[in-house]
């Protein structure tokens, strides 16, 4: 499990070198042996305005403290990374709220609403959800996307617990709902993290699913085909992301206009693929 995230974490990164690699070919008085440092410089640039970024929180850019250190309005982080990254092409692969950068990343609110449809369909009358930290844009859109659908068909999220996308927090949210005594609901994970420590946690209880609740999760992890029961979730295909992030990049080097960047937001589409916890 956390060899899959390791690997998502260099995926980004990857993603983000590379650009900076492809940047050498239209920035002007560019070496090739100064392609050994950019990565670097990247790093020194942000840290300029005392940003690090920090590889343990998902590449979460982080303010320095003393001894502690605080999570930053992601709109902040982006704003000055643009500022600070402008003679590279650059392209945000997750969504954030304002027209900053340019973004290519999966639609969040159809993942939402995809999952609320997914377990209204299997017949479930109540409903939950596990959400992502709420400084997260992507786990708001998420949670949107899952409300909006509920109230639109009659019904109402009656059960919910905050996240942090890990696995201990979807235990933590199950011995909530226990504490509750809730049953026969379906819950929303925001990710395929959490789902799986809930799911896991429930069947360490001598708890049933399907049958005492029904989970999707979000992301479509390797690892969600191959736990017991396989989890239903919304899948999310990189290969696309990547192929689109990279056709972007080579766009804006070709482009030698010398125009402003255009702030669009593209979404990539999503989709459920049903296994069995969404089962009621």
């Amino acid at each position: 499990m956390n060899k899959a995230l390791t690997s998502l974490n260099t995926f980004f990164l990857i993603l983000l070198f590379l650009s900076l690699i492809f940047s050498m070919f239209s920035i002007p008085n560019l070496n090739i042996d100064d392609t050994k440092s950019i990565k670097v410089n990247f790093y020194e640039l942000i840290q300029q305005d005392e940003i690090l970024l920090d590889p343990s929180a998902s590449n979460t850019l982080i303010k320095k403290e003393t001894k502690k250190t605080s999570v930053i309005n992601e709109k902040k982080e982006y704003e000055i990374i643009g500022r600070k990254v402008k003679e590279y092409p650059f392209v945000s692969i997750a969504p954030v709220d304002g027209s900053i950068l340019p973004t290519i990343t999966f639609d969040s609110y159809e993942g939402g609403r995809l999952a609320g449809e997914t377990l209204m369909n299997s017949g479930f009358k109540k409903f939950g959800v596990i959400t992502g930290p709420m400084v997260k844009w992507e786990a708001n859109l998420r949670k949107n996307g899952f409300n909006d659908f509920l109230r639109k068909n009659g019904f109402f999220v009656e059960w919910e617990y905050q996240g942090d996308y890990s696995f201990s927090s979807g235990e933590a949210a199950l011995q909530d709902i226990k504490k509750n005594k809730i049953r026969d609901i379906g819950i929303f994970s925001s990710n395929d993290q959490m789902a799986l420590g809930f799911l896991h946690t429930a069947l360490e209880n001598g708890m049933t699913i399907p049958g005492d609740f029904g989970i999707v999760g979000y992301d479509n992890m390797p690892y969600s085909k191959v736990f017991y029961p396989k989890l239903t979730t919304i899948s999310t295909n990189l290969n696309l992301l990547a192929e689109a992030t990279l056709d972007s990049i080579r766009s804006i080097i070709k482009s030698k206009s010398g125009k402003k960047t255009n702030l669009t937001t593209t979404l990539l589409p999503v989709e459920v693929v049903k296994r069995r916890t969404h089962i009621k």
